[in-house]
C-alpha cells in the first residue's frame, strides 16, 4: 500500500537553471474524468495529457499510476515539455517499481525521471539533519538544467537556499551566499553545474585567515571547481587551468583567498597581436592562464608592479615563465626576476640564452632592495646580452626614463644604459656617469680599448671620455 504523499508545492520561478513548461500545477479542474474513467486508456495522449494538467493533483496521480503502462509513458513524454514541475511531483509519489515501468516503456525521453524517487529520499534525509538552517520550504521536488558535464538532478528551494542531487555528488545543501553565486552563475547549467560537497571551513595564509569554501564538479582543467566566501572579499569561484593551478601549487596557504573573479584578457600588445588568456587576482599573487603557456603565477612584489603598470593589458602582457632567483650581481645584490610578453619579442638567440623565457617575450621584471623594475626594449636586449644582474650592470635601480621624446636611459647598480634611434642601446659604467655633463649628450659606441693596452674610450655625441691608469678624462671638442 502506498504511503500518504505529502503536499506538494508547484511554485517554479527561480534564477537557478529550471527547467519548467506551462508554470505548474492547475487546480481548477473542470473534467469529468475519475479514476474510473481512465483519460489515458480512452484518449490519445495529447488529450489526455491536457486533462491531467486540468486536474486537481490527487485525481492527476491516481490516473497516472492506474494507466496502462505503455500509454502513461506516452502521455508523460508529452508533459514533460509542458509541464515539467507536474510530472517531477506526480513520479515523486509513485512507488519505485510503477517509475521504473514508466521510465523503461518511455525510453530515452523519460530516463531524467529515473532517479526521483531516490533524489527526493536523499533531499529529505539531508533536510531532517539541516531544519531549520535553511528556512521554511519554498517549493516541492523540482528538475533542473543539466550541466555542461551532462549530469541530470533535482533540488528542493528553502528561505535561505536550497539542496541539490545529482548522481555525481548527491543531496548538497547550497545556502546563502553561495546559492546568490550559483544562480547568478547560471546554476547548474552554468559552469559550476551541480555542488558535489558541503561548504567547509577553510584557512589560509593571506590577509585574511578564515573562509568558506564549496567545492562544485570539476571542468576539463581541474579536479574540482570552488568557491570561498570571505567578509572582507565576497564569493569568487576558482576554476579551470587556474583553479587547478591554485589547488595544486598550495592554494589559500600559498595564495591566500580570491579577491575578484577570473578575467578575460586580449588580445595583447599595441595591434592585438600578443596572447589572449584569464586571470585572477588572489590576496598574495595573480595566477595567469593562455592556451600557449597554461598557468603561471605572479607573485607580489613582481604582482604589485604588474598591476601597477596595467597587469595583462599593459605593456607587460602574459608572463612567459615562472619567477627564478636572479644571479647574484658583482654589487652583491641578490634578488628575483620574471619574464613578460613585452611590446615584442627578443630575437631568437637572446630567447634560447636566457634562462625564465618558457615561451617568446620581451620584457623582465626584476626585484631586489632597489626595488622592482621593468627591462624591455632595446635596453632589455643589451641588458640581457651582457649577462643581466650576473653582469657588471647589476640590479636595476630604477625604470627607465625619458629623455625626450624618443631617447631613453636606465640606471643600474653599476652604471646606466643609454637608448635612442641613432644610436641603440650604449652603456656607461658609474664612475664616467659621475663625470659626465648633461652637454655631452648620448653615448655613440660603448666603451673599447686603446690599442692593446688597459686603458679605454668612450664616445659620446658631444664628446670622449679616456680611461687610463691616472684616472678618467672627460674631453669635450
Amino acid at each position: 500500500m502506498e504511503p500518504e504523499p505529502r503536499k506538494i508545492e508547484t511554485s517554479i520561478s527561480d534564477s537557478h537553471g529550471i527547467l519548467v513548461g506551462d508554470g505548474g500545477i492547475q487546480f481548477n479542474y473542470a473534467g469529468r474524468a475519475t479514476a474510473g474513467d481512465n483519460v489515458i486508456d480512452q484518449f490519445a495522449p495529447r488529450y489526455a495529457a491536457g486533462q491531467l494538467r486540468a486536474m486537481p493533483f490527487r485525481a492527476a496521480f491516481q490516473v497516472l499510476a492506474e494507466a496502462p503502462v505503455d500509454k502513461a509513458a506516452a502521455v508523460l513524454r508529452l508533459l514533460l515539455a509542458s509541464s515539467d514541475a507536474l510530472v517531477v511531483a506526480l513520479i515523486a509519489e509513485m512507488h519505485p517499481e510503477r517509475v521504473r515501468a514508466l521510465v523503461d516503456a518511455g525510453g530515452a525521453e523519460l530516463e531524467v525521471l529515473r532517479d526521483i524517487r531516490e533524489a527526493d529520499d536523499q533531499i529529505s534525509d539531508c533536510l531532517d539533519t539541516l531544519h531549520p538552517a535553511l528556512g521554511a520550504e519554498q517549493g516541492g521536488l523540482r528538475r533542473v538544467a543539466p550541466s555542461p558535464r551532462g549530469n541530470t538532478g533535482f533540488y528542493r528551494r528553502f528561505e535561505h537556499g536550497a539542496i541539490f542531487w545529482s548522481s555525481v555528488g548527491g543531496a548538497v545543501p547550497l545556502s546563502s551566499p553561495f546559492f546568490d553565486f550559483h544562480g547568478d552563475a547560471g546554476g547548474t547549467g552554468g559552469r559550476l553545474g551541480f555542488p558535489i560537497d558541503v561548504s567547509r571551513p577553510v584557512t589560509g595564509r593571506g590577509v585574511v585567515t578564515e573562509a568558506h569554501r564549496q567545492d562544485f564538479e570539476f571542468d576539463e582543467h581541474s579536479r574540482r571547481t570552488s568557491a570561498y566566501c570571505t567578509t572582507e572579499y565576497g564569493v569568487f569561484a576558482t576554476w579551470g587551468g587556474i583553479g587547478e593551478h591554485y589547488d595544486r601549487r598550495g592554494g589559500p596557504d600559498r595564495f591566500g583567498f580570491p579577491t575578484g573573479p577570473e578575467v578575460v584578457i586580449g588580445p595583447t600588445r599595441r595591434r592585438g597581436t600578443g596572447d589572449s588568456g584569464w586571470i585572477q587576482a588572489f590576496e598574495k599573487g595573480s595566477i595567469a592562464y593562455t592556451d600557449s603557456t597554461s598557468a603561471i603565477e605572479i607573485m607580489s612584489p613582481v604582482r604589485d608592479y604588474y598591476d601597477a603598470n596595467g597587469g595583462a593589458a599593459g605593456r607587460l602582457g602574459f608572463p612567459r615563465g615562472s619567477s627564478h632567483v636572479a644571479g647574484r650581481s658583482p654589487q652583491g645584490t641578490d634578488g628575483r626576476f620574471q619574464r613578460f610578453e613585452g611590446a615584442w619579442d627578443y630575437p631568437d638567440d637572446l630567447l634560447a640564452a636566457c634562462i625564465g623565457f618558457g615561451h617568446p617575450g620581451g620584457a623582465s621584471v626584476y626585484t631586489s632592495v632597489h626595488g622592482t623594475h621593468k627591462v624591455d626594449g632595446g635596453i632589455g636586449i643589451l641588458y640581457e646580452r651582457m649577462g643581466g644582474t650576473a653582469g657588471w650592470l647589476g640590479f636595476p635601480t630604477e625604470g627607465s626614463q625619458k629623455a625626450d621624446d624618443q631617447r631613453r636611459t636606465q640606471g643600474f647598480e653599476g652604471g646606466a644604459i643609454y637608448w635612442c634611434p641613432e644610436h641603440n642601446a650604449v652603456p656607461v659604467r658609474m664612475d664616467v656617469l659621475a663625470l659626465l655633463h648633461p652637454d655631452i649628450g648620448f653615448p655613440t659606441h660603448a666603451e673599447q680599448p686603446i690599442g692593446a693596452g688597459p686603458d679605454t674610450i668612450q664616445f659620446f655625441e658631444a664628446g670622449i671620455v679616456t680611461r687610463r691608469s691616472t684616472g678618467l678624462t672627460v674631453w669635450h671638442p
